[in-house]
């Protein structure tokens, strides 16, 4: 009985020094992200939660993207900047910026149709870019950049406070 005992004293002691062995071994994620995988929404890779945590994110991975998009060795980052411009996009469009919210009546409804409407026409862009993108039309990538910056001055100029 004794020598039952220690056996799976021993087994036990075995079985916890090779978990905590392999535990220990693990490699621990950096405490800050590797580069060009900076915060997103409040750290973390997290989506942003308001239009405003929507926008500077936006305004961060276009900076980041137009370095990126035209080069063939960097598409992989510039498809996953794209998709984050993506989900962004979609969750502006599904708030209304403080100088529409501000607004009251038929003026606020029109003002907030027309606001959509830029973000959805963004997005086509957006889409548009993904394809030009994956296909490596360069022409295509930077023509494309040029009309996202053009809505982003338009949509700045109509509905920034």
């Amino acid at each position: 009985m004794k020598k039952t005992r220690l056996g799976l004293a021993l087994v036990l002691v075995a079985s916890m020094a090779g978990f905590v062995a392999t535990t220990l071994a693990q490699e621990t994620p950096p405490a800050t992200p590797p580069a060009g995988q900076g915060r997103r929404g409040g750290g973390g890779g997290a989506a942003p939660t308001n239009i405003s945590g929507a926008m500077g994110d936006m305004n961060r991975a276009l900076r980041t993207l137009k370095t990126e998009a035209a080069d063939p060795t960097k598409s992989e980052a510039a498809l996953r900047d794209i998709g984050l411009l993506q989900r962004d996009v979609a969750i502006a469009k599904s708030q209304l910026p403080p100088a529409v919210n501000d607004l009251s009546g038929d003026e606020k409804t029109k003002q907030a149709n027309e606001y959509r409407s830029q973000m959805i026409s963004l997005m086509r862009v957006l889409l548009d870019l993904e394809d030009a993108v994956v296909a490596q039309k360069a022409d295509d990538i930077k023509n494309l950049l040029a009309k996202i910056d053009d809505a982003q001055k338009k949509g700045h100029a109509d509905f920034r406070k």
